[in-house]
């Protein structure tokens, strides 16, 4: 009975979770005008995170000196609508909870300007 329970309990156990790339879909400057005429400088950022495990995937925006975290989905997508407070660069990071950091995990970038 007790051998039962303990097999039972290591089956049931989460693998580790290994974070493989990070790609960079999109990452576009636009600037949304509200009702006054004030236009906010805000960024779209998304991509794709391959990853082996069953998660969770976190992903880290840093751009214009504010940060923002945000859940991949079941694939691995992600996406981030962040103000950009007159920032071009960027820099995303993927991660796991108790996880090493990875060199493909981190990625930068410069937003290109809506058209």
């Amino acid at each position: 009975m007790i051998v039962g329970s303990a097999q039972s309990f290591a089956d049931s156990v989460p693998s580790e979770t290994r974070i493989i790339d990070n790609t960079i879909r999109y990452a576009q400057n636009i600037f949304p005008i509200d009702r006054g005429g004030y236009a906010y400088p805000m960024a779209i950022v998304g991509g794709n995170v391959r990853f082996q495990g069953e998660g969770p995937v976190y992903v880290t925006l840093r751009i214009g000196g504010q940060s923002y975290t945000a859940l991949t989905d079941n694939f691995g997508d992600y996406s981030f609508f962040a103000y950009a407070n007159g920032g071009r660069r960027f820099e995303v990071n993927a991660w796991v909870i108790g996880g090493e950091e990875v060199p493909a995990s981190k990625k930068t970038g410069e937003l290109s300007v809506q058209k």
